[in-house]
C-alpha cells in the first residue's frame, strides 16, 4: 500500500509529513540525508512547490516554542491514517538502530493528541519491530550459499 493510497488529499500528504519532520525535530539536528529524505517525500507525494518550501523551511524550526508545537500538531479523520503515520514514523526512528527515549515520547505525545492509546502504540512498535526482525531474517537466507 502506497503512502498516495492512504493520504488522498494534500492536507493529509502535508499532515503527514508534519508528523516525520515533528519526530526528525526531536534530536534538534537533521541529517542531510534526513532532509533529503523528506524533501523528497514531500515532493513525491505531489504536494505544491509552496507546501515543499514550507515544509523544508520547518526542518529549522525549534520544537520547544509553543507556536511551532502547534503548528506541527496533526490529525486525521480515520484511526487507519494515524496509525499509519505512527508506523511510518516508529519505522524511520528505527532506520539507525536507534529508537531513542525523546523519539519515543514524541511518538506518544503524538498519539494522544490524535486519540490513539498508550496500548495501541505499544502495538505499532512491537509490529514494526517484528516487521524489521522479518526483513533481516529475510536479508539472511539470501546471503545462505546453496
Amino acid at each position: 500500500m502506497e503512502v498516495t493510497d492512504i493520504y488522498t488529499n494534500d492536507m493529509d500528504r502535508k499532515n503527514f509529513l508534519k508528523g516525520l519532520i515533528r519526530t526528525a525535530l526531536v534530536d534538534k539536528v537533521v541529517a542531510d540525508e534526513e532532509r533529503i529524505y523528506l524533501r523528497s517525500a514531500a515532493i513525491g507525494l505531489g504536494l505544491k512547490p509552496d507546501d515543499v518550501d514550507e515544509l523544508t523551511a520547518a526542518l529549522e524550526y525549534d520544537l520547544e516554542k509553543p507556536a511551532v508545537q502547534e503548528y506541527f500538531k496533526v490529525d486525521f479523520d480515520t484511526k487507519a491514517k494515524k496509525i499509519f503515520l505512527l508506523e511510518e514514523i516508529i519505522q524511520l526512528a528505527n532506520i539507525d538502530q536507534d529508537y531513542s527515549l525523546a523519539e519515543r515520547h514524541e511518538v506518544r505525545k503524538m498519539a494522544k493528541e490524535m486519540g490513539i492509546s498508550d496500548n495501541t502504540v505499544e502495538a505499532i512498535e512491537e509490529w514494526v519491530h517484528d516487521g524489521i526482525e522479518w526483513r533481516e531474517k529475510g536479508e539472511t537466507l539470501l546471503q545462505l550459499e546453496d
